[in-house]
C-alpha cells in the first residue's frame, strides 16, 4: 500500500470510527462500521487487515462495549421509571383498559411498556390479559389522496365549465386521468361527447371530495377504534380501492395483582436443598 493509499485509509478510518461512536450513542451498533472496514481492507489491502485496521476494530469494539453499558443503564432507568409510573396509575385507577392507548397518551414506547407490565405480572404485582382487534391502516395511496385529493376530484377540477377535449385532460392529469375519469363518470359528474371527444361537466359549483373526507375521518379517529369512523359499506368500498387495509393490533389489559404495591421489591428466589448442598 503506497503513501497516498495509507492517507486515504487513515482518513476513512477516522470517519468510520466517529460513525461507530455516533451509531452507538444513538442506539445503533458498530456492525456497519466493521463492514465498511472490511470493504476498505479489500480496496486497499487486498483482503488483509493491516495494523491500522486491527487497531480500529479493537477501538470500535471497546467504544461500543462501553457505550452499550451506558445504553443498558439508561434503558434500566427508563424501565424503572415506567414501572413506577404504571404502578401509580393502577393505584389511582385500578386498571389500564388498553395499554397501547395509555402509551400513546403518555408518549411511552409500547414495546417498553409491554415488557415492564409482563415483568410486573411475573412478580404478581399485576394481572395482564392479551387483547387484539382489527383496525384500519391507510395505504400510501390513501396518504397521497389526503395530500392531493382523490383522482375523481382532481379530474373534475380540471374540467372547465365550457368543457375540454379528453386528450387534453389526459395529458394534463397524467397518471390519475383514467381512474379519475372512470370515477367521475360513475358518479355522473361528467359526460363525454364521443363525436367531438369533449368532456363536459354535469355538476356545477363546489363538489365535496367524499373519499378524502372518509379517509380523513379514519385518520383522525382513535388508533384503537378507527373502524367505527365510517359505515361498513364505505369501508368495504375503500378496501376495494386498496385505500385502507385491516391490521391486527395487540395490546394488554393491566390490573392489580395479588402482590400489588406502589413500591416494587425484587423477589428473592426460594432456596432449595440442592442449591444449599451444591
Amino acid at each position: 500500500m503506497d503513501g497516498d493509499g495509507r492517507s486515504v485509509v487513515a482518513d476513512k478510518a477516522e470517519i468510520i470510527r466517529d460513525s461507530a461512536q455516533h451509531a452507538a450513542l444513538t442506539g445503533g451498533t458498530c456492525c456497519a462500521s466493521k463492514c465498511s472496514l472490511r470493504q476498505l481492507c479489500v480496496n486497499f489491502g487486498r483482503g488483509q487487515r493491516s495494523g491500522v485496521f486491527s487497531g480500529l476494530f479493537h477501538l470500535c469494539g471497546q467504544s461500543c462495549a462501553f457505550l452499550q453499558q451506558d445504553r443498558d443503564t439508561m434503558s434500566e432507568a427508563a424501565s424503572t421509571a415506567l414501572r413506577d409510573q404504571i404502578l401509580q396509575e393502577l393505584e389511582a385507577n385500578s386498571k389500564i383498559e388498553n395499554l397501547r392507548v395509555y402509551c400513546e397518551a403518555h408518549n411511552v414506547p409500547y414495546k417498553l411498556a409491554d415488557g415492564v407490565c409482563r415483568g410486573l405480572a411475573a412478580a404478581e404485582y399485576t394481572l395482564i390479559k392479551d387483547v387484539s382487534k382489527s383496525n384500519f391502516n391507510l395505504t400510501p395511496e390513501a396518504r397521497d389522496y389526503l395530500q392531493n385529493g382523490s383522482p375523481e376530484f382532481r379530474f373534475l377540477a380540471a374540467v372547465p365549465p365550457e368543457g375540454k377535449l379528453l386528450k387534453d385532460l389526459q395529458q394534463e392529469c397524467g397518471s390519475f386521468a383514467r381512474l379519475g375519469m372512470a370515477k367521475c363518470m360513475m358518479r355522473r359528474w361528467i359526460k363525454q361527447d364521443k363525436a367531438t371527444g369533449t368532456i363536459s361537466r354535469l355538476v356545477e359549483g363546489d363538489v365535496k371530495d367524499e373519499v378524502v373526507e372518509q379517509l380523513r375521518a379514519i385518520d383522525a379517529a382513535p388508533a384503537d377504534n378507527n373502524t367505527a369512523a365510517v359505515p361498513a359499506k364505505i369501508a368495504k368500498d375503500l378496501k376495494k380501492r386498496k385505500l385502507i387495509k385491516d391490521v391486527k393490533v395487540t395490546s394488554l389489559v393491566v390490573k392489580k395483582g395479588p402482590r400489588f404495591s406502589t413500591t416494587f421489591k425484587k423477589q428473592v428466589a426460594d432456596l432449595t436443598k440442592d442449591m444449599l448442598d451444591g
